[in-house]
């Protein structure tokens, strides 16, 4: 009986991309956090998208922080401004 191969699960390495639109909404992201986030208008210029949907999708985008690029103090400044954003 022949053998078959198994698949060995991938390991992350670090080294996994993210896609050109989802590293342009961190940084829009991130250009915000010092002013608390973007109002909602700007999000609808840049995006097309409600506050909610983008504090949704930037809050996704965290869950891999070393993909992104981010120190741990950005990551956190992100979540924390994401909160407000996605709360009315």
């Amino acid at each position: 009986m022949p053998k078959t191969a198994r698949a060995v699960p991938r390991r992350a390495t670090g080294t996994e991309r993210i896609s050109t639109e989802d590293r342009v909404m961190i940084d829009f992201a991130r250009r915000w956090v010092p002013f608390g986030g973007p109002r909602a208008g700007d999000i609808l210029v840049e995006y097309g998208l409600t506050p909610a949907v983008f504090a949704e999708r930037v809050t996704r985008l965290l869950t891999a922080p070393r993909h992104l690029g981010l120190s741990t103090a950005e990551t956190d400044a992100l979540r924390v401004m994401v909160a407000g954003i996605a709360r009315p």
